[in-house]
């Protein structure tokens, strides 16, 4: 169900579009299908690797570049992805959710986050970093987040299209998720993605709760 939220302020809009997807109490079990899934997007995204640049990877650069942010120096992730598998490494299989995330983030170009709802407390706002704004990435680098776009809570920041925070990272305690939809305003198509990502979730995982929040 979607909402105006008030646990989400937006201070980035209208050129950052963003939608916050909360996941209660996700059950994980081998999933075969999601494996079967990988495998067949990656082999396919291979097969076009040698193409043109996808529009929305032009989309996230724009963005990036609307705010004073070198999309060449601070690479959006689904691009550091995209990358990534384009060099004949492995496509990262992490944790079942978050291998979702990656795949559509990849399949797509779409910036997105994941993030352990159990470790943000709201409202989480989207702005960019002020000057003493930083945290530990998830690899335990120190992340300057002045002038970046962010996510922040009530205890500082947590997110951002780039490279996600240590502290609000998933892992094998998390039950509960916060997945975070990045977009250029002028992708015409972001409920689109929006929807299908939801589509995409409730179509592995079984769960108590979702929720949609804009």
């Amino acid at each position: 169900m979607a909402m105006k939220n008030p646990s989400v302020i937006n201070r980035l809009q209208p050129e950052l579009k963003l939608a916050l997807i909360a996941l209660k109490k996700i059950q994980f079990s081998e999933n075969q299908k999601l494996a079967a899934e990988i495998s067949k997007e990656i082999s396919n995204i291979q097969s076009c690797l040698n193409h043109p640049l996808a529009k929305n990877i032009e989309y996230n650069r724009s963005l990036y570049k609307f705010f004073k942010i070198d999309p060449t120096r601070y690479r959006p992730s689904s691009e550091k992805l995209w990358r990534r598998i384009k060099r004949n490494e492995p496509f990262p299989q992490i944790f079942p959710l978050l291998d979702l995330i990656n795949l559509l983030s990849l399949k797509w170009q779409i910036l997105y986050g994941l993030y352990s709802l159990e470790k943000i407390t709201p409202p989480v706002i989207a702005c960019l970093g002020e000057e003493n704004d930083s945290y530990f990435s998830v690899g335990n680098s120190l992340i300057n987040l002045k002038g970046k776009i962010i996510l922040k809570d009530r205890s500082g920041p947590f997110g951002n299209p780039t490279c996600d925070s240590r502290r609000a990272a998933v892992d094998e305690n998390s039950t509960s998720f916060l997945v975070a939809i990045y977009g250029w305003h002028e992708l015409a198509d972001f409920q689109f993605y929006t929807q299908e990502t939801i589509n995409k979730i409730t179509g592995f995982f079984s769960f108590k709760e979702i929720d949609l929040w804009e």
